[in-house]
């Protein structure tokens, strides 16, 4: 699969960062996520993201709000409702 933020740079996500933004990145991308099963607490991977759409997902996020999440930081991010979590806290 390739990466939708490669081929065209995500869109700036206003602050603060809500699950809705979240999933509708994640809606624009090219992965196999079913955004039936993508609640705010379930796992990416449980949602049927596999570990490159995780890190397409993870390209497009660091996109969208300029910055770098650093690989030791990705175990806190499996879910959109953590994801948001660690961004607002990141970013404000």
């Amino acid at each position: 699969m390739s990466s939708a933020s490669a081929a065209c740079p995500a869109p700036r996500l206003a602050r603060p960062i809500s699950s809705v933004q979240i999933r509708e990145l994640l809606a624009s991308l090219d992965t196999v996520i079913d955004m039936q099963k993508l609640t705010d607490q379930t796992r990416f991977l449980d949602a049927g993201a596999d570990s490159l759409d995780f890190f397409s997902i993870i390209a497009a996020i660091q996109d969208a709000c300029q910055i770098t999440i650093p690989d030791n930081d990705l175990v806190h991010v499996g879910t959109v409702q953590n994801l948001v979590k660690y961004l607002n806290a990141r970013l404000s």
